[in-house]
Order: C-alpha cells, then sequence, then structure tokens
C-alpha cells in the first residue's frame, strides 16, 4: 500500500470514528483525557457572533444577521427586485440570492414572500434601521 492510500484509509477511519470518546486520532494521538490534560478545549456552542454582526433580541433572539445581509433585507423590503438590490449595493444577483436564501433559513421561511411577511409584521425593520 502506498503512503498516500495509507493517508487516505487513515482519514476515512477518523472520519468515521468521530464522537468515539476511546477513539484516539492518528495526528493528535491524544485521547479524551488526555486532551483535556493538554488543555485543548471544544469550539463553544453557543459562541459569540463577530462584532460587525447584527445580533437580533426579543422573538428573534439567537439570530443574527451580516450587515450585507441586513442591507439586502433592507432594500427587499423596501420592494426592490433581486436585480435592483445587486446594482444598488454592487454586487451580483447571485450574491443577492445567496444571502436571500440564508436569511429565509435563519427566519425559518421557506419562500421570498413569507420572510418579507415576517418581517413587515414586526418591529425588525426599525432594529435594522438604527444599525446602519
Amino acid at each position: 500500500m502506498s503512503n498516500e492510500q495509507g493517508y487516505w484509509q487513515s482519514v476515512l477511519a477518523e472520519v468515521l470514528n468521530k464522537g468515539q470518546p476511546e477513539y484516539t486520532f492518528l495526528y493528535t494521538s491524544l485521547g479524551p483525557a488526555e486532551r483535556e490534560e493538554a488543555g485543548y478545549k471544544a469550539i463553544p456552542e453557543n459562541r459569540q457572533p463577530k462584532r460587525d454582526r447584527i445580533v437580533l433580541e426579543g422573538e428573534f433572539e439567537g439570530i443574527y444577521l451580516t450587515p450585507r445581509e441586513g442591507d439586502c433585507l433592507r432594500a427587499l423590503v423596501g420592494g426592490r427586485t433581486l436585480k435592483a438590490v445587486a446594482r444598488d449595493l454592487d454586487l451580483s444577483h447571485r450574491t443577492v440570492e445567496f444571502y436571500l436564501k440564508n436569511l429565509k433559513a435563519k427566519f425559518g421561511c421557506a419562500s421570498k414572500g413569507a420572510l418579507l411577511e415576517l418581517i413587515a409584521s414586526t418591529e425588525l425593520l426599525s432594529v435594522l434601521g438604527d444599525e446602519s
């Protein structure tokens, strides 16, 4: 077996055994107790968003938007089309579609219309207006 095949088999074994506390990884060769003793820490699930993020509160607590997502959301709620938003923000329309997809996922909406209806029925626009 070549070194390359051995490497990929090791990687596959590590992926398949992820989460099994008794499995030690080839590259760290540390078990759970040894990792803890060495000071390795898992990434906390409740880590804070970056400083430039718009952190929402109230009924949207736990959701945060990037500044560009906020810009796109404001423009879309204002009645602009995806292409018009892209032109105004100097972005590709595909990038605006990507932001829209992220916004729908963050707010749990299946369509653009449902997202805009949800936003229009809340105080979110006033919060987004304060952030700009």
